[in-house]
């Protein structure tokens, strides 16, 4: 193994986690929050008003070089290659906030279920903490070993099919004193199975929590369409069922955009276009 102790390795097996790891110093990952708040407040994110969301909560490493910097850490792709296998590809790349005093909340769920990709086991989840992340501002909490549960059955308030909404919640009771509150500080992440049931509370803070998170699986996982496209990212890919992105030469470079237009078109024809 590259970078994980066989107890660590035998940890994220176990648990279906695997935090606190350092892969950043906690200045830089300070940088890196300054940089996404300066692209928030500056005359790029005006040019796209009412679309910033879409910019960095999907596939946001084609779009913003610091993000193609988180995605190509070596520190973190020895740990992704310690739990997956040397040939890694990076699916989708989401920046999600909290913001302060938010009663926001996500219920117990499960990523898998909401893929439509054939192994969806195989994804491997780290969650980048660029700013302090605790319950008091809304991080999430683990189920211990809930990724050896299977795909469960996930339910909508809105009362339809929940596999395909991200209003659902897991049907499922959790052991609530089991759970297991994910501490974090900058420059650290967490790393999770896509079947680990999570869930995160209310921000009652007065600062904003920053995650960014990243979807790692090795080139044998199939997705829904042969139009969806995703970033290798370290080894080879000898089984073509992705359409390979290139990475960013600048924030928002012209063919980044269109690049990101032609993916999320892709994504929203095979998943997002259902009632």
């Amino acid at each position: 193994m590259k970078a994980l102790t066989s107890s660590q390795f035998d940890a994220f097996h176990e648990l279906g986690y695997l935090f606190p790891v350092r892969v950043m110093a906690a200045d830089h990952a300070a940088s890196l929050r300054q940089r996404f708040e300066r692209f928030e407040h500056g005359d790029l994110a005006a040019q796209f008003a009412g679309r910033e969301h879409e910019l960095y909560r999907f596939k946001a490493h084609l779009l913003f070089t610091w993000v193609d910097d988180i995605v190509h850490n070596p520190r973190t792709l020895d740990i992704v290659e310690d739990i997956i296998g040397p040939n890694i590809l990076v699916w989708t790349v989401g920046v999600f906030i909290k913001e302060p005093w938010s009663d926001y909340r996500v219920q117990w769920h499960q990523d898998s279920v909401h893929t439509g990709l054939d192994k969806p086991g195989h994804l491997i989840r780290g969650w980048h903490a660029l700013s302090i992340s605790r319950p008091e501002n809304g991080t999430m909490r683990f189920a211990p070993r809930s990724h050896k549960l299977g795909d469960l059955p996930h339910i909508s308030d809105s009362g339809s099919d929940g596999m395909k909404l991200r209003d659902a919640h897991a049907d499922y009771d959790v052991d609530e004193d089991q759970a297991v509150s994910v501490d974090l500080d900058p420059g650290e992440v967490a790393f999770f199975s896509s079947r680990t049931l999570h869930e995160s509370g209310a921000n009652s803070s007065a600062d904003r929590r920053i995650n960014v998170v990243v979807t790692y699986m090795p080139p044998e996982v199939r997705p829904a369409s042969d139009k969806e496209s995703a970033m290798l990212v370290r080894g080879v890919d000898n089984h073509g069922h992705w359409r390979h992105e290139t990475r960013p030469v600048a924030d928002l470079d012209p063919a980044a955009i269109a690049m990101h237009k032609a993916a999320r078109a892709a994504r929203l024809e095979t998943y997002l276009s259902v009632d």
